[in-house]
């Protein structure tokens, strides 16, 4: 069975914080090669979304025929873009009546016929370009809302372009962007509308890679220019006409139904007063504003681009400099850049006199700042920490980022928690931690597994905790207070297979492991840390990177006792994965390098791994003379048929 390699560190790529970038293009505007390269330099684009016409005479024909001269303009730019690195998407698009009609209206009167003709115009797109030019990914289709409804025949299309036709690279659908509305639900309503939408299970087909969305959604009627914190706002409940649609949790409803990462296969803003309110209508207002453009992009990026489900955009359009969509040369080009993303150093489990450290709170904080730490949670058992301030430290002007916690000394089995108000937990029960993690998730807060190796549990008890709390419980302290329990990094990798085991495992959370100090006195100091790989230095960051295990830990003995909180077990500059050649390659000032497979110590000693699909769970640990450093774990989950649940 194949598998999907799913990457903690795919969102950082070091120099570039998503998968594709791209840009899209006018149908009837490709011949001006130059311009186009040009501008895929100018925003750092990897990709671009490259549209042959698709002949069609009304929206009820049967009938489809590939445009031959557009088919030539993109066979030419596909092989500058080849020369350049650039990937391509190729997506056959609607020309109907003469370009005067949206491919949303189309509706032809025998179906048979018409996807039998659209099959045969996939074929030769197939033949003569996807496969000689090494096409990455092929969009089948786009907003066909009228006979989206016919997923047989979807899935029959795209068993035709995988199997029959042999395609070997991407393969999605582009679906269209909606509306919902909380005073709109019931028979004939928009919310139905939506939720037929989710349901449709051509989106879990298996020959299916990824879900593209076209993403036009209407966010804020009210404002000609709103604010990116107004706009963030709109994404979680859309001002708009009151509607209260929560966009955010609808396009990622997608993910955790079908199990496919997602695509904006369109994404665009024009730069004028009123963008938000309607981003799909080039004329909503007569008056440019690039702040309009500008903010709408940085909320898109605010809430979704570090989303480990988002897969990237396509940006329309940069073929057409009259266009009011086109970002080059206004104040939304310079937000196409990579985010400069950095390291910081952390400890998650910190103890004070407050229970019982040796340190006061403030001389705690000190003893780590000292040593170059930019976060830090303080962990009292059954105490939720004091704001730094009331301690007399300024966590802003010291640089670093305050992590409200507390370890809970529940029934059994201690835990961590951060960002959160719960100070306590204390219980007779077994059902008591379980209440404790409800707890702390219900206070907006995330929780960790406290020193495994104290307590006995088998692998088991374990699966069955990560299970009950995806996405809330999401750390395995690995490696605790020096090395007290070496065996928890085998429990550790013993979990991740059983949890890859589940038919439904990418609708659950994720095990990152952890290396923290639990440090009670000073022989604890700087033994243990993480690197926290951020794009900005924000609590909203590193939120994000905690779920989404995109940080490695480290162990540094130190000799007597006490490391030298200097940092100096080996630091990682690049880690890249390539999916086609299926290796995993990481660079960093290690002196050695060894692959853990399936909680075995592989033979293979280089800095690129080799993967292939008998295996399930791969981690690297990197050595130098200090210390040794330990990469969260790559994943190979099953490539599986997803069955809707209705999240209602």
């Amino acid at each position: 069975m194949s598998k999907i390699l799913k990457n903690p560190y795919r969102k950082v790529e070091w120099s570039f914080n998503i998968e594709i970038k791209s840009g899209s293009l006018y149908a009837d505007d490709i011949s001006n090669i130059d311009l186009i390269l040009t501008n895929v330099e100018k925003l750092g684009l990897n990709c671009c979304n490259l549209p042959v016409k698709i002949n069609i005479d009304t929206p009820e024909s049967n009938i489809v025929e590939v445009d031959a001269e557009s088919k030539e303009d993109v066979i030419a730019l596909i092989q500058a873009l080849n020369t350049g690195g650039i990937k391509v998407i190729l997506e056959p698009y609607p020309w109907v009546s003469g370009g005067t009609v949206s491919e949303t209206l189309i509706d032809p009167t025998d179906k048979d016929t018409w996807f039998s003709s659209w099959k045969a115009m996939l074929s030769e797109l197939i033949n003569d370009i996807a496969t000689p030019y090494n096409v990455y990914a092929l969009n089948t289709a786009s907003n066909f809302e009228l006979i989206e409804s016919e997923s047989t025949r979807w899935a029959d299309v795209f068993t035709w372009v995988k199997n029959d036709c042999g395609y070997a690279g991407l393969v999605t659908y582009r679906t269209n962007w909606w509306v919902t509305a909380t005073w709109d639900t019931g028979p004939g309503s928009t919310t139905e509308a939506y939720e037929n939408k989710l349901a449709n299970s051509l989106f879990s087909d298996a020959n299916l890679d990824f879900i593209s969305i076209a993403a036009y959604f209407e966010l804020n009627g009210d404002d000609a220019v709103p604010s990116v914190e107004q706009l963030k706002a709109d994404f979680l409940s859309s001002s708009k006409f009151s509607r209260q649609q929560n966009i955010y949790q609808e396009v990622k409803n997608f993910y955790d139904v079908h199990g496919k990462p997602i695509f904006f296969g369109e994404l665009g803003v024009p730069a004028v007063e009123y963008a938000a309110s309607e981003p799909w209508n080039p004329d909503v207002s007569e008056n440019e504003s690039q702040d309009a453009q500008a903010n709408l992009l940085q909320a898109y990026k605010d809430i979704f681009f570090l989303e480990d489900w988002f897969l990237g955009f396509s940006w329309f359009v940069i073929n057409r400099p009259a266009s009011s969509y086109y970002p080059v040369g206004k104040k939304s080009e310079t937000l196409f850049a990579g985010s400069s993303w950095n390291q910081y150093k952390a400890n998650f489990h910190t103890h004070t006199t407050r229970s019982d450290g040796s340190f006061n709170p403030d001389d705690v904080i000190d003893e780590y700042h000292a040593a170059g730490y930019k976060i830090l949670a303080l962990t009292d058992h059954d105490t939720l920490s004091l704001p730094w301030t009331d301690v007399g430290k300024d966590p802003e002007a010291l640089g670093m980022i305050e992590v409200q916690g507390s370890e809970l000394f529940s029934y059994g089995h201690h835990l961590l928690s951060w960002f959160n108000t719960t100070a306590s937990a204390t219980g007779t029960s077994w059902d008591d931690i379980f209440i404790a993690i409800d707890e702390v998730a219900g206070n907006g807060g995330l929780s960790c597994l406290a020193h495994p190796g104290r307590y006995g549990f088998d692998d088991d008890w374990y699966f069955r905790m990560y299970r009950a709390h995806a996405g809330t419980l999401i750390g395995f302290e690995a490696l605790n207070q020096g090395d007290r329990y070496p065996n928890d990094r085998e429990q550790w990798d013993r979990v991740q297979m059983l949890n890859i085991g589940i038919p439904n495992f990418l609708r659950r959370g994720k095990i990152w492991g952890f290396s923290d100090d639990d440090m009670h006195n000073y022989t604890h100091l700087f033994r243990n840390y993480q690197y926290m790989i951020l794009p900005e230095f924000t609590k909203e960051a590193l939120m994000r990177c905690l779920k989404t295990g995109c940080f490695y830990f480290c162990y540094e003995p130190g000799g007597s006792g006490s490391g030298s909180g200097e940092g100096k077990c080996p630091v990682i500059s690049e880690i890249a994965v390539d999916e086609g050649l299926k290796t995993i390659t990481i660079k960093g000032n290690h002196t050695s390098i060894e692959w853990v497979v399936d909680g075995i110590v592989s033979e293979e000693a280089s800095n690129i791994f080799t993967y292939d699909d008998s295996m399930s769970v791969i981690r690297a640990v990197l050595t130098n003379e200090f210390g040794e450093t330990y990469t969260q774990p790559w994943l190979l989950i099953p490539k599986l048929q997803y069955n809707w649940v209705k999240p209602f």
